[in-house]
């Protein structure tokens, strides 16, 4: 309970502006060897192709599904998609 409050605190000091860059959350989740990552984003990323290309290198096997979930808008919605279609995930829009 006590992490939860926490969290809830946290996410409602946060706002969406654009200028997204998840380069060090993604390297962090590579750390963890997963198989599926989930990418939450806008899509409006500061440099797409730093994105796309880092995760070219950081998944070059494949080894992990990366899913995409656009929300809000669909600015990002090419990027995320090719994110998605890459590296054998799915890629899903929810509106506001």
């Amino acid at each position: 309970p006590q992490s939860i409050a926490w969290v809830e605190k946290w996410i409602s000091t946060r706002g969406a502006n654009g200028g997204t860059n998840p380069s060090q959350a993604l390297k962090w989740a590579f750390e963890l060897n997963p198989d599926t990552i989930w990418l939450l984003s806008d899509g409006q990323f500061v440099d797409d192709a730093a994105i796309i290309g880092q995760l070219s290198r950081d998944n070059a096997d494949k080894a992990a599904r990366i899913n995409t979930l656009a929300f809000h808008l669909r600015d990002g919605e090419l990027t995320l998609r090719k994110i998605a279609q890459s590296h054998g995930g799915t890629y899903r829009f929810v509106a506001p």
